[in-house]
């Protein structure tokens, strides 16, 4: 039946097969007489290199190919490896581009190895690899080793031809993968024997462990002393079945036994199925206590089921070490994970170097960074990576921090200087640095912990501005009150005995008093921000009328207005009059105060200034717009920023420190509240701010 199935499949008639069965072949030019000789001499092969020996070969003359190679999984899974090639006398002078290829990624896009992992025919003409082509390899074909439905191994071959491989080519190829899988798993099946019989002869020899043998119906034959040892036997047990002991083993044993295994599956796998039942554990509760290893052979005679060998072994100290080892085990892997995870997670980048300055891991926020992952800059240099440089332009080698490292043996607290990132930036960065040694003492690594300090350099450099302005601020009023007070320190202004002196004593005193406000002012921002940014600013929200709060500024600042001719006003109808809301009065007094006073300094003569207000749903909005100079675009993203003194910019002409609209943001957003701005240059600024109705 099998030999019709394969003349069918195959198109062959049975001459050819019995031809290719005659001793003296005459005629092997064909290629099915060629593959039925192969068959032939597969099926008096005893060795796996026989075998892989065998079909190489002819496969070269039936497929006229170049170069032929059967491959496996390594160990690992991710390879594919080549156990043997054969390649044509043309070929051979490649030999050293034809080694390249013995080992291929099993997880790769290459067709050879998807054709093991899709368990089907491939073939290759743009894709043969590089070592190939220098031979003149231009095609190949790709067959899965199979038995059944897994996956052995691929049988390959590699043609100078750039013809694809025909349909007969494809099913004679098919045929031989069959084969060889099939023939490959006989071979397990005579070593899994030979295997089982070494083992029962070791057994047998062995003195150390307990060996007993068995007869077809269960009747103990032959126990060993190292039974009697392990069990604890107190009577003879030759003679019993294995069930009669079983059921009364305390008649027979001084210890208890626990079996952790099942005794019926036992009994099925070596009895009915013929198989060894291996690593059966038994715990004998002797003092102390034994773990003893069960492990049942069947023994076959003339084919036939003749008994069951059984060997008994003390794995108590491997069991203890094996517990020892596993709960090590979980210890180290709970240390790595937990390492893992902080060297994954921590928000500073973390990169590992060896002695040459070269990057041998790095964490994910590195990678970030950089723009590169760890694959790509795996042995490459950490300075040329990074790009690190002085601020005054001094790279590596010429700039070489870590070095000193090397020299001392001992860590760097801290050090800053530039890296560029991978926008191509230049950033700042605080870099510590510390040697892992060996047992020996010696450098091995070095672990950098980086960190972005942009924005402490950005603060720096905005407080060192405000500094700046803020002393000037200071120094000017009190030089005008201190050349005020000299002169009337020292009578220069006269006795005020009449009304022309009386009169400049007043206005000396006004400036001064002006003077002092300024000051004033300047203090009570200061203070201001520093409450805000401590958390300090407590806020009594009670229901107010807007109407009150805003009449309040207008009335205060009317004279400003005034003195400025700019028209403040204030548009309502009577119902937004009644409009309600939930705020700290004083605050948003200050607040309402800060964006009008704003306005009137940057609003020309003629020019107005107008608050509105109106109720959205559960939020009430209020807007002062003017039709000042306005604010530049690019400012208006910076101008609620504390420290923020841009030279020619919107808050230059402002004679504050520019902390006011940041003030003012902030006491909003206390309230839950929202500031927006709207301006253009030439035509004005619009501050529009939101509060909750409801307490919140």
């Amino acid at each position: 039946m099998q030999k019709q199935t394969f003349l069918k499949k195959f198109k062959l008639s049975s001459g050819q097969l019995n031809v290719a069965h005659d001793e003296n072949l005459k005629d092997l030019n064909t290629k099915n007489n060629l593959l039925l000789h192969l068959m032939h001499e597969l099926a008096k092969a005893k060795s796996k290199e026989r075998l892989f020996s065998l079909t190489t070969n002819y496969s070269l003359k039936i497929f006229g190919a170049e170069v032929c190679a059967i491959y496996f999984p390594n160990e690992t899974k991710r390879k594919l490896t080549a156990a043997y090639i054969s390649s044509s006398e043309a070929a051979q002078k490649g030999i050293a581009e034809i080694n390249l290829i013995r080992q291929l990624p099993l997880n790769s896009d290459y067709p050879l190895s998807r054709s093991f992992r899709k368990k089907k025919v491939l073939t290759a003409a743009s894709e043969i690899p590089v070592s190939l082509k220098k031979v003149g390899i231009k095609s190949g074909i790709f067959f899965p080793v199979l038995l059944k439905e897994e996956a052995l191994g691929v049988f390959a071959l590699f043609s100078n031809r750039r013809t694809s491989f025909s349909s007969e080519d494809i099913k004679i190829g098919e045929l031989i993968g069959l084969h060889l899988g099939l023939k490959m798993h006989n071979q397990d099946l005579l070593s899994s024997v030979k295997v089982q019989n070494e083992t029962l002869e070791l057994l047998q020899n062995s003195v150390g462990e307990g060996l007993a043998l068995h007869g077809p119906d269960g009747v103990i034959y032959y126990a060993n002393r190292a039974i009697s040892h392990f069990f604890g036997n107190t009577a003879s047990t030759i003679g019993l079945r294995r069930e009669e002991l079983i059921g009364n083993w305390d008649k027979y044993h001084k210890y208890k036994a626990t079996r952790l295994y099942d005794i019926e599956e036992m009994k099925k796998t070596v009895y009915e199925d013929k198989k060894p039942f291996l690593g059966g554990l038994m715990i004998i509760h002797s003092n102390p206590p034994k773990v003893i290893e069960a492990n049942y052979y069947p023994v076959i005679k003339d084919g036939n089921f003749a008994g069951m060998a059984a060997a008994y072994r003390d794995v108590t100290k491997e069991r203890k070490q094996e517990q020892d080892l596993a709960t090590n085990f979980k210890r180290i892997q709970k240390e790595r994970d937990r390492w893992n995870a902080v060297f994954s997670n921590v928000d500073e980048a973390v990169c590992l170097i060896d002695r040459e300055f070269k990057i041998t891991h790095m964490n994910s926020t590195c990678e970030n960074f950089s723009g590169m992952g760890l694959r790509q800059v795996l042995g490459q240099n950490y300075y040329k990576v990074f790009k690190c440089h002085t601020g005054n332009g001094l790279y590596y080698p010429d700039f070489n921090p870590l070095e000193k490292i090397l020299i001392t043996k001992e860590p760097i607290p801290y050090e800053e200087y530039l890296h560029t990132n991978a926008s191509s930036e230049d950033v700042w960065v605080g870099v510590s640095a510390s040697p892992i040694k060996d047992a020996s003492s010696e450098i091995q690594e070095i672990v950098l912990v980086i960190r972005d300090i942009n924005s402490v350099k950005e603060i720096e450099k905005a407080k060192s501005q405000f500094v700046s302005v803020a002393s000037h601020e200071l120094r000017t009023p009190l030089t005008v009150i201190n050349g005020y007070l000299s002169l009337l320190i020292n009578g220069d202004l006269g006795d005020f005995s009449d009304s022309q002196s009386r009169q400049q004593l007043r206005e000396v005193l006004n400036k001064v008093y002006n003077e002092t406000e300024r000051l004033t002012d300047l203090v009570s921002d200061l203070l201001n921000v520093s409450r805000i940014e401590e958390k300090r600013v407590q806020l009594n929200r009670k229901e107010y009328l807007l109407k009150e709060v805003i009449d309040e500024v207008v009335e205060e600042l009317g004279y400003v207005a005034f003195q400025k001719k700019v028209n403040l006003r204030v548009e309502r109808t009577n119902k937004e009059a009644k409009t309600t809301a939930f705020f700290d009065k004083s605050k948003i007094y200050e607040v309402l105060l800060n964006l009008v006073d704003n306005s009137l300094k940057f609003t020309n003569p003629g020019g107005e200034v107008v608050l509105t207000y109106w109720q959205e749903d559960e939020k009430v909005y209020v807007a002062v717009k003017d039709n000042g100079v306005g604010i530049p675009k690019k400012l208006q993203s910076i101008i609620f920023e504390k420290f923020q003194q841009v030279p020619g910019s919107y808050l230059k002409e402002n004679r504050g420190t520019g902390l006011g609209l940041f003030i003012v943001k902030s006491l909003v957003e206390l309230h839950k509240g929202h500031l927006e701005v709207w301006s253009e240059p030439g035509k004005g600024s619009k501050f529009t701010f939101s509060l909750p109705r409801k307490f919140a």
